[in-house]
């Protein structure tokens, strides 16, 4: 597997827990700001069992992590910059950069932690939970230019940020979504976002799954954004399982993270 893989495999499975102490950050500082991170490691992932490969996929560490930093916290989305650094979205309005510490193959800390508040189109910080309740983050490369994409839960939009030179200091413009999107129950909305690898079918375009909006048969509903296979698709319900988050596989298989 490329070191490439092997790092997003990291990420993905690791348990990330923030404890936060405070409120969205309409009131901080524009652009990041370094803060302190307390981190201890978990070593396995499913307690009392020592085994590191479950099915096809390998657990290669988990994180948890503390701060006193008010603003800290409600991580819901995790990404890579092209440098390798890790870039997340809070569900507070908040972006959090930070670089990964491995050792040996597996994940065993951060460095370099810093925490902005995401911005409005207006350039002013996303005020209150309504406006900035962001679940999902994909970072996308495009025609030289990389974006932050971020689906929003309860105002049901997904917005692009440049990413860089800087994320924290972009001002986001709306990705155009289907009309049916418009509909969908807000605390069951936009959860989970992915990109598709540009040589697939779908072109390198963006799926969107809601958290729990169900179809006349009871299955999940998803929208593929642009590309040839645009439109509209359902993922057969687990249970009473809700979608959280999603992502492309280079092969161009979609993996949904579901959650009870």
């Amino acid at each position: 597997m490329a070191r490439a893989a092997r790092r997003r495999l990291a990420a993905a499975l690791a348990v990330i827990a923030g404890i936060a102490f405070g409120t969205p950050l309409e009131s901080r500082e524009i652009g990041f700001t370094s803060i302190d991170i307390g981190v201890s490691t978990i070593e396995n992932f499913e307690p009392g069992r020592a085994g590191t490969t479950f099915g096809a996929l390998e657990f290669r560490g988990g994180l948890v992590l503390r701060s006193h930093d008010p603003d800290f916290g409600a991580l819901s989305g995790l990404d890579f910059m092209p440098d390798g650094s890790l870039l997340a979205a809070a569900d507070t309005s908040s972006w959090f950069s930070a670089r990964l510490v491995e050792s040996g193959g597996r994940l065993v800390g951060i460095e370099a932690a810093r925490l902005a508040p995401m911005l409005a189109a207006d350039g002013r910080p996303l005020a209150g939970k309504r406006q900035g309740d962001a679940e999902s983050l994909r970072v996308v490369t495009r025609d030289g230019r990389t974006d932050a994409v971020v689906s929003f839960e309860m105002r049901n939009d997904v917005r692009h940020f440049a990413a860089l030179p800087d994320v924290s200091l972009s001002k986001p413009a709306a990705v155009p979504l289907p009309k049916a999107v418009s509909g969908i129950r807000r605390t069951a909305g936009l959860e989970a976002l992915a990109a598709a690898p540009e040589a697939s079918v779908f072109g390198g375009a963006l799926a969107i799954v809601a958290e729990r909006s169900l179809d006349a048969k009871g299955n999940h509903r998803g929208w593929i954004l642009g590309g040839p296979r645009r439109g509209a698709f359902s993922i057969v319900r687990s249970g009473d399982f809700d979608v959280t988050d999603a992502a492309f596989l280079p092969g161009g298989d979609l993996l949904i993270l579901e959650r009870f």
